[in-house]
């Protein structure tokens, strides 16, 4: 009977068990303003004052990053709810991806991609101002 019993708990201990239950859910949102930069042509280096704004729900240390660099462009220690605003001056030639991590787990919370967008892209071919004919 001890026998049944014991497996009955463990069984219904067992379904209704959840992963993740107590730990607090990872909510984050990041969003840049304006979302893109545009550039005459292609290659062309591209040049805009970017706003990067993101709310987080999880108290912890955090640190926001950019693609093309492993140093973290800023960081902060957050005690609940919080919203946080970074201006960057971007200037590439190509996408640059925004991350915001967790600091001690290099854990990623949110991404975000900025593009580079161009008006006349490079396979047009230039044309020439004057003819013989």
């Amino acid at each position: 009977m001890f026998k049944t019993s014991l497996t009955s708990l463990l069984l219904i201990v067992s379904l209704s068990w959840q992963p993740n239950a107590n730990a607090e859910q990872l909510d984050a949102s990041m969003q840049a303003t304006p979302a893109r930069c545009v550039a005459l042509h292609q290659g062309q280096t591209c040049y805009q004052l970017v706003d990067i704004n993101w709310q987080i729900n999880t108290k912890g240390s955090y640190c926001l990053f950019i693609s093309s660099s492993p140093q973290a462009l800023t960081c902060w220690q957050q005690n609940g709810q919080q919203a946080g605003f970074f201006q960057y001056d971007v200037q590439s030639t190509e996408d640059v991806v925004f991350s915001i991590k967790n600091s001690y787990s290099q854990q990623t919370l949110a991404q975000l991609r900025f593009e580079i967008a161009w008006v006349y892209n490079q396979s047009q071919q230039r044309r020439s101002s004057w003819r013989l004919f």
